[in-house]
């Protein structure tokens, strides 16, 4: 199986949909979606057509629309089961599972955003049988650089990119290999914990696990807030990049129960990066905990 190098995981994507797939193919996806999806769909010439998920972000399979493929994204790191499918191209999104002691349901194509969950500036890989993608390069591109300088504008300059796709700085398929996968598994499991811990007494939130699930590597901690805006912004402001759940997108709102839009609307992700100082954390969960 190969695996293709690129700056991003929506260009790996886009790459992947236009070589594996006849243009126009239409492409299952969930109702709760990062906008990056639908726009690399779109610059490989295919149509989203939106499923719907349960409470637990799982597929629901009965009703599932017509389509030529089926695009599952693992939540959270955690692994979906996938009855046997007849007729559909199977594509996996495993972002959030590169770091699990188990990654991946043994795939025939998939796709990564390496740089959501692994120290490296950039980088998006697409695996299965291939063509070659483009060669990486020897200096860090525009959007790179920005990264790198803390520049907010680096995702907007990422958002707007509509191909071809670019490839990766050769850097960091350097920093990739002497990365040490166990190890930054753990780092990210003990900070899972000790956020845990950390909003056990927050004003109006709870968290969306019972449990982090075994062998997981977590990207964040998923909690459910009552008011998600105010606990983003005291985040952000200490320079943490707290992000909301994937969207419901006006495109796909038919697809979601209007419980899935409640729950996705109200559920935050505190990033379990281990190189964010824990007492900048602390101090901004700290402004808003319940007086005892």
């Amino acid at each position: 199986m190969a695996a293709r190098w690129f700056a991003s995981g929506r260009q790996a994507l886009a790459f992947l949909l236009a070589t594996a797939l006849p243009r126009g193919a239409r492409v299952l996806c969930p109702a709760a979606i990062c906008a990056s999806v639908p726009a690399a769909l779109a610059a490989a010439g295919a149509k989203p057509v939106f499923y719907a998920q349960d409470l637990a972000l799982n597929p629901v399979w009965e009703g599932m629309p017509e389509g030529d493929a089926l695009l599952l994204v693992h939540p959270l790191g955690r692994l979906l089961q996938v009855p046997p499918l007849s007729g559909l191209t199977l594509i996996e999104d495993f972002t959030q599972t590169l770091l699990n002691r188990r990654p991946r349901l043994g795939l025939g194509l998939g796709f990564a955003s390496l740089r959501k969950l692994l120290p490296v500036p950039d980088g998006g890989v697409a695996v299965g049988a291939l063509p070659p993608g483009p060669e990486p390069v020897d200096d860090p591109s525009p959007f790179v650089r920005m990264r790198m300088a803390n520049d907010p504008a680096a995702e907007d300059m990422l958002d707007a990119w509509s191909g071809p796709p670019e490839p990766i700085w050769r850097e960091t398929l350097s920093r990739l290999r002497s990365l040490d996968h166990a190890a930054l598994r753990r780092a990210r499991r003990q900070r899972y914990r000790v956020i845990e811990q950390m909003t056990l007494n927050l004003h109006g939130v709870r968290r969306y696990w019972p449990a982090l699930p075994d062998g997981v590597a977590p990207l964040a901690v998923p909690v459910l807030c009552r008011n998600r805006h105010d606990l983003r912004r005291r985040l952000v402001a200490a320079g943490i990049r707290a992000e909301p759940y994937w969207p419901v997108l006006p495109e796909s709102r038919a697809a979601a129960s209007a419980q899935l839009r409640l729950l996705v609307g109200t559920l935050l992700l505190i990033p379990c990066d281990p190189s964010i100082p824990l007492e900048r954390l602390r101090g901004a969960l700290d402004n808003i905990r319940v007086p005892h």
